[in-house]
Formats: C-alpha cells, structure tokens, sequence
C-alpha cells in the first residue's frame, strides 16, 4: 500500500508537474460540498425509493456505481500516479450527482464522510477529469468512489442512467508516454452468501505480482468484516487468505513475493455472508510494467 504497488501499477521513475484538466460535452459544471454522507442518503432512498439491489450485475447505466480505485498519491522511485475518470449522465434530462470518496484506511469513520455535489450534469453528455481526486475532492491519497444519482429533492434517485470509467496513470520516463490501468465503474455487484471470482491474473517471485483490492460499502450494518480469499494457480500452489475491511474502507492485499502461482484464479467471501462489497485482483509485469485489472464476478 505504501509503495502504490496495491495497485498493480507501475513502479517507474518519473516525475508529474501539477496540471489540472476537464473536458468533454458536459460544459460548466456547479461542484460544490453536499453536507450529506453515503449512509444519509442511502436511507432516504429506501424510505422514498427503490432499494439497493445488492445482487446487480450492471455492464450498463445505472443509479449508483463505484470507482474501486481512484488516486493521488506518489508511487516509489519518484512516480506519480493520478486518476483520469469520466462520469456520464445518459439521461434525456439534467442530472444531480452525487459523490462519496472514501481513503484507504480510514477507518470505521469514512461512512459519515460528507460527499460532494455536482448539480444539473446535463443531459445526454459526459466530463472527464485529468487528476479526477485533486480536482474534484480536493485530496491526495488512494481510495474509493461511490457515484449515485439525486432527485430534485435531494434524495437518491432511482431514475438516474449514470455511467462511467478511471484509469490510474502515470508517465513513463525517458518518453512522452504514459503507462497505465483502467478500473471501469461498475455497479453494486455480489449476492449475499456469493463467492466472486477473478480469473486471468498472474503472479510469480521473478516476472509477475498481484494485489486484490476489496471494497466493504455495508454502509447499512456499519461493521468490520473479514473477507476469505482462496488463490489456484497453474503450477499447482493453492494459498488461502483472509482481509479485515472497515466499513465504507478500501483495503489491499499483495500476494507474497516467493508465492509462485503463474495464472491464477481469485476467488472471495464475505465470512459473515452478506452483501455490500467489491473485489478485483490486479497483475503487473516487473520488466516492462505492463498492467491489467480484473473484476470479481459471481457466477
């Protein structure tokens, strides 16, 4: 975590001058802090609307979506590393937008964590934002993003067709380029009592290493809770695992050095069999820090 290898992105020797950009169709946006947080809002969604459905499998607009990973933060060897992100509102009206970051690690506090507040994205368009965490929240560090929709009243809007994608980034010393990993907005995906599984990693002590991200957004018990992860790989080695996640916390796991699994299968659960989380694995290659990403899904 200390070094940004949780997220499997490059560990390359770089500087970043600070630069801020936005652009798309969306015009001039209205940001501004919303003094409400996640759970409040949650709440009144349930008792004027449409619930959360925790079982959703969303490669679609929806509601409510997360950004697992979004940062500004150093990495080691003098990189830097930022989130370009992009939000759309796909509806046929304009759209209130309302945002929750929460920090890695920190701690049972981030559910009461006000959001921010984007009001009347318009219809039918998208931003993107270069350095989405400093522009936007106005923070350094790694975390999580929690997107949903608001109606006129400043509830949560069921109604709302939101949609959107991050890319974590730095770039690649002695060229002009950038090396970089991309953590699509997905909705709220796993079914109480679900494993969720990733395929398509690798990790080896030479060539390859993985970290698996897991996001507890149950906002709703307010709990810690431990997640049991269990990695197969090609070459036979089965390890076992175990994460410890506050409530509305992103925590990150780095599979051991001298664990040589070759590709390998990701499978997690929630101990206590609920809902409410979010799990991806992430593999970087050592020699040309070459990256890719893997969402958990359920069967």
């Amino acid at each position: 975590m200390r070094k940004l290898v949780v997220v499997a992105v490059m560990c390359l020797a770089a500087t970043w001058p600070a630069r801020a950009e936005s652009f798309g169709t969306a015009g001039p946006l209205t940001i501004e802090p919303l003094n409400k947080s996640f759970v409040e809002t949650m709440v009144e969604r349930g008792a004027s609307g449409r619930r959360i459905e925790p079982n959703v499998v969303a490669e679609f607009s929806d509601s409510i979506f997360i950004f697992p990973v979004v940062g500004n933060a150093p990495g080691s060897r003098g990189s830097y590393f930022r989130s370009e992100t992009t939000i759309a509102n796909n509806r046929n009206i304009p759209q209130d937008i309302a945002m929750f970051y929460y920090p890695s690690g920190g701690g049972p506090t981030n559910c009461s964590r006000d959001g921010i507040l984007i009001r009347q994205f318009p219809a039918n368009s998208w931003r993107a934002w270069n350095d989405f965490v400093g522009e936007v929240f106005g923070v350094t560090g790694l975390g999580t993003v929690i997107v949903t929709g608001l109606n006129a009243n400043g509830q949560a809007d069921a109604n709302a067709l939101l949609d959107g994608t991050s890319r974590i980034y730095t770039p690649v010393p002695g060229t002009t380029g950038q090396a970089s990993q991309s953590f699509p907005g997905v909705a709220i995906n796993v079914q109480p009592g679900a494993t969720a599984q990733a395929w398509g990693l690798r990790h080896d002590p030479t060539n390859f290493r993985t970290n698996i991200g897991v996001v507890n957004y149950d906002f709703l018990r307010n709990l810690r809770r431990t997640f049991d992860l269990t990695v197969v790989g090609t070459t036979g080695l089965t390890r076992q695992y175990s994460i410890d996640v506050d409530p509305c916390n992103l925590v990150f796991f780095n599979l051991p050095v001298s664990d040589n699994f070759g590709l390998l299968n990701i499978a997690g659960l929630a101990r206590d069999g609920g809902a409410l989380w979010y799990g991806f694995g992430a593999s970087n290659d050592n020699a040309t820090g070459d990256s890719w990403s893997v969402v958990m899904h359920t069967q």
